[in-house]
């Protein structure tokens, strides 16, 4: 999805509570689609555990780029000091590349 659709608000009942969730949609009769495919054919894929927004704020490398630190008690660099290690070639840090197909791949920096 390159364009930028508004989110729709759901919201359903459960166990005497109401919940709500919102996902993006061109329009009311598109959100209507995409909450009857949930009912149809969704599942529960996994717990989210993290969510990561991605920018290019490279132009010049092909790909957009996630740096995962491996964090405390392993790494106690933060801010810039951890980008900075990351980019030199930290061992502990993990660098994932993200294709415009949405497809990953892991790579490691050699150090400088």
């Amino acid at each position: 999805m390159t364009e930028k659709w508004p989110n729709f608000a759901f919201s359903y009942e459960l166990d005497g509570s109401e919940w709500e969730f919102q996902l993006p949609a061109k329009d009311f009769d598109d959100a209507e689609r995409r909450l009857a495919a949930i009912i149809e054919s969704g599942k529960v894929d996994g717990e989210v555990t993290l969510s990561v927004r991605v920018t290019v704020a490279n132009l010049e490398r092909p790909f957009p780029q996630v740096i995962v630190c491996a964090g405390p008690p392993e790494c106690l660099l933060e801010g810039d000091a951890a980008v900075d290690a990351a980019n030199s070639g930290c061992p502990k840090c993990k660098h994932i590349l993200v294709k415009p197909d949405g497809s990953t791949e892991e790579f490691q920096r050699k150090a400088n």
